[in-house]
């Protein structure tokens, strides 16, 4: 069986796309450093390679509704997409290699919080968690992302 890999995607610590990706290797910085999208002071590390805000993104309200997990890997396959050249509805003999997720764990993990804190916890958090969730996010579509 013959491969063909036509379109790349990246979502990193060095920001949303391939171009960031590209830039942050070649630059020899690394992208591990302190982190804040959680409180890491009762935790034996303090740095880590946290994928920056999406600020500059154009997406749909539904965004907000997506697991971290969901985002990246959306992103990713947009970005691949175009720079193959495709668009949807795609042919029969288009496929997707999505490699490992933890899903949407960051979002499980506010949720357990919540919970054990005695505070009420959104169902939806718990949710995401499904490890195929990814990939079951770009089976649905990528309407947040305008397709």
């Amino acid at each position: 069986m013959r491969i063909a890999v036509t379109g790349l995607g990246a979502v990193s610590a060095w920001g949303w796309g391939v171009p960031a990706l590209r830039e942050g290797l070649r630059s020899g910085r690394t992208a591990i450093r302190s982190f804040s999208r959680f409180d890491h002071a009762g935790q034996r590390p303090h740095v880590a390679g946290e994928v920056p805000e999406a600020r500059s993104l154009r997406v749909s309200g539904s965004w907000a509704r997506l697991s971290w997990a969901d985002r990246f890997a959306l992103f990713a396959a947009k970005e691949a997409i175009a720079e193959a050249g495709l668009a949807p509805p795609f042919p029969p003999s288009v496929g997707v290699y999505f490699g490992t997720s933890t899903a949407g764990i960051y979002e499980s993990e506010e949720h357990m919080i919540a919970a054990w804190g005695g505070r009420r916890a959104r169902r939806d958090l718990l949710a995401s968690w499904q490890l195929n969730g990814p990939g079951d996010a770009l089976h649905r579509g990528s309407a947040p992302l305008g397709y």
